[in-house]
């Protein structure tokens, strides 16, 4: 590796190289430096099995659960499994619902509805199933915090099994019991199950009682074989730790979705697809399996999504997978207009620099916030909670980045929140109006008080550095191995410094970029998604360092290495310094000495005329760096003052960020002298 403050590497293959020869030395060193030391560890690690498995009845409560369970089998009572409406609490409910159907009991599921319920157990909600007939409620990831609630089916002679894994408060709800791996008291060796994985070891508990067997890891096995597809799913989708018995779960599931049994999760599989080859790996369940079935609860009601998994008819499997479909591209519009909305509040009320942003609004969707909150999130690099409100309340979404603890900053303002739950990276919380303004401002001090302060922060936080040889397919297969990737194992990053963007070509219609590396006399193939090579910021021949993933793609039955981009940073080997990326006219006049003359009368006709056709074209987007490319004796300060001078004129509506800017032209009946614009007249007396 070259040198490069601006990059911090977790890994260094000389350093902390485990001595496996079996592996790649950066193999090696990075799972070093995730805590995998020695033969023995790296293939329990690399290879997971059922020896990962948990025995089921240490988790807390569990005897009591599958004894009530069991009674209420025997005797024909009414079971209600009541879950959340996420993709987690979603297969959860699928899991056991389909497990219990087979014993034939009296049987039905609740889920509450996001909009007009919210998260959690409802009394309303338990009155209705008591007056149904149900006698025992189960709740699958949700109830932990239900103390009024439990108290209330508990008056009206319902029984409550509560199973949850989200955190514990000091007291827990009057229930029959609470199976929660995070119980302060739990002897569970492994706390970091899903909602839907708290459910499969109920279902494993239950079976164990049935057969009058102890073998947990057999009959684990066994279960795993029916249900682990749907448990892998709702697991990546909860964002769970891909270690110890979740990785096994996944591992196991993501094969067993290869041929799935189940005609809901073939169908939605296939409609994702749309005919094209797939890759079943945790990374496609989490972003193309897991947003759909989101969608349901989010838009509409999450029963559709929980049909989908129950139902045993293919063609009706289909209509809801493709409603599906549709309902998470309406979500996607909606998230895209309440994100656009809180920026603008951001800037307008000057939040950007607050240590957490706390916003709220009148008509957000309530079941889009917790998307909205996590974009926002990704963008400013700080924890967000977005808030929806109706006349007196809000009801809201918090997200947090690692090293943040959500819940225990609400634990701090609890005083002013009606309701929150969840866990340290995500959750829930009611406020009333009159209390979001003092909520905001606790928050605000506990985070500058809990987030840990850096005066510098590298652009980049990469696992290694390598070079294009290093993937080879060797490399690639033990990379692989390294899989499922997620929260606690994530998908390796790697520095590539100083490559050659030796080709660019456009993806679906300009919306990515495909690229050729060079370096070494070697090439290799670089994709970038979301920014097309307009908006990029490189163009061909420039040097650069990139930040991607490494993975293998097979289509035709031929396999390839892709370099799947996830950041871009000019090379700083003297070559090209891109010096002018500023984001004000005060740092760009900074650089004053290095500007020869304003922009000349005819580079701003040249200008206007390049932005007239992109118009035409549709095209309303540019990277600086492509159009003073593209344009002789166009530099990045000329540029942007040419920008500016157009929208004092009145010619333009700008928008300008870091690397990219934004515009659509107005209709100007009148000729406008440009030299007479403020800007212009201001700046011209330094060049005179």
């Amino acid at each position: 590796m070259v040198y490069d403050p601006r990059y911090r590497v977790l890994t260094d293959e000389v350093a902390c190289g485990t001595g496996d020869s079996r592996l790649p030395p950066v193999i090696a060193a990075m799972l070093s430096h995730r805590g995998i030391h020695g033969p023995q560890e790296i293939d329990r690690f690399l290879s997971p099995s059922e020896r990962d498995l948990c025995d089921p009845m240490l988790l807390p409560d569990m005897e009591k659960a599958v004894a009530r369970i069991l009674s209420a089998i025997e005797k024909k009572e009414k079971i209600t499994v009541y879950g959340d409406y996420d993709a987690d609490g979603v297969t959860a409910v699928a899991v056991l619902y389909r497990y219990l159907a087979a014993f034939n009991p009296p049987l039905s599921y609740y889920i509450p509805d996001r909009e007009s319920q919210g998260y959690g157990l409802h009394a309303e909600a338990v009155s209705r199933l008591h007056k149904s007939g149900t006698r025992l409620i189960i709740t699958v990831d949700t109830g932990t915090t239900a103390m009024e609630e439990a108290l209330f089916a508990k008056s009206l002679g319902v029984d409550l099994v509560i199973t949850d894994h989200h955190t514990c408060r000091e007291s827990l709800p009057e229930a029959l019991a609470v199976v929660n791996p995070s119980r302060h008291d739990s002897l569970y060796p492994f706390a970091k199950l899903s909602g839907v994985g708290v459910a499969f070891k109920l279902v494993c508990a239950i079976e164990m009682a049935m057969q009058k067997s102890g073998d947990y890891r057999a009959i684990g096995k066994e279960i795993l074989m029916r249900y682990g597809d749907i448990v892998t799913v709702g697991t990546v989708a909860d964002i769970m730790p891909m270690l110890g018995e979740n990785r096994y779960i996944v591992k196991t599931g993501l094969r067993l979705m290869e041929n799935t049994r189940n005609p809901g999760l073939q169908a939605l599989l296939d409609a994702v697809s749309e005919g094209k080859e797939r890759q079943i790996t945790a990374r496609f369940a989490g972003f193309a399996i897991a947003p759909k079935i989101n969608a349901a609860g989010r838009m509409e009601s999450a029963d559709t999504a929980l049909e989908l998994f129950l139902t045993n008819d293919s063609e009706r499997a289909k209509a809801l997978a493709e409603k599906l479909i549709l309902l998470n591209k309406q979500r996607q519009n909606v998230e895209n207009d309440i994100v656009n909305l809180a920026l603008a509040q951001i800037y307008k009320e000057e939040l950007q620099d607050e240590a957490i942003l706390v916003l709220g609004d009148y008509g957000w969707h309530p079941g889009v916030v917790g998307i909205a909150a996590s974009r926002l999130m990704e963008r400013f690099g700080k924890p967000a909670i977005l808030v929806s409100f109706d006349d007196k309340e809000g009801r809201g979404s918090a997200r947090a980045p690692e090293g943040f603890d959500i819940m225990e900053a609400l634990q701090s303002v609890s005083h002013l929140l009606q309701k929150y739950g969840g866990h340290t990276a995500a959750a829930g919380i009611t406020v009333l109006k009159e209390d979001f303004a003092s909520l905001r401002a606790c928050l605000c001090d506990y985070a500058a008080r809990h987030i840990p302060q850096t005066e510098e922060r590298p652009l980049a936080t990469v696992d290694a550095c390598i070079e294009i040889g290093d993937t080879h397919p060797a490399f690639c297969d033990a990379l692989a191995a390294m899989a499922p990737f997620g929260a606690g194992n994530e998908m390796p990053l790697f520095l590539l410094q100083n490559v050659t963007l030796t080709d660019i070509k456009p993806l679906s219609g300009g919306k990515h970029t495909k690229m050729i590396v060079s370096k070494d006399g070697l090439q290799a193939q670089a994709l970038l998604f979301g920014k097309g090579p307009l908006t990029m910021g490189y163009v061909q021949g420039d040097n650069v360092d990139l930040v991607c993933h490494v993975e293998r793609s097979s289509y035709m039955g031929y396999t390839t290495t892709k370099l799947m981009v996830q950041k871009i940073f000019p090379t700083l080997d003297g070559d090209r310094k891109d010096k002018y990326q500023r984001q004000t006219l005060q740092e760009i006049l900074s650089f004053e000495s290095e500007m020869t003359d304003l922009p000349k009368r005819a580079e701003l006709a040249v200008l206007y005329r390049f932005l007239a056709q992109a118009e035409r074209q549709g095209q309303g987007e540019y990277s600086y760096r492509y159009v003073y490319s593209n344009l002789d004796g166009m530099t990045y300060p000329k540029l942007f003052i040419s920008l500016l001078i157009f929208k004092e004129a009145g010619l333009i509506n700008l928008t300008a960020n870091e690397n990219t800017f934004r515009f659509s032209l107005n209709a100007v009946k009148e000729k406008v002298d440009l030299e007479e614009t403020p800007l212009y007249r201001r700046l011209r007396p330094q060049y005179d």
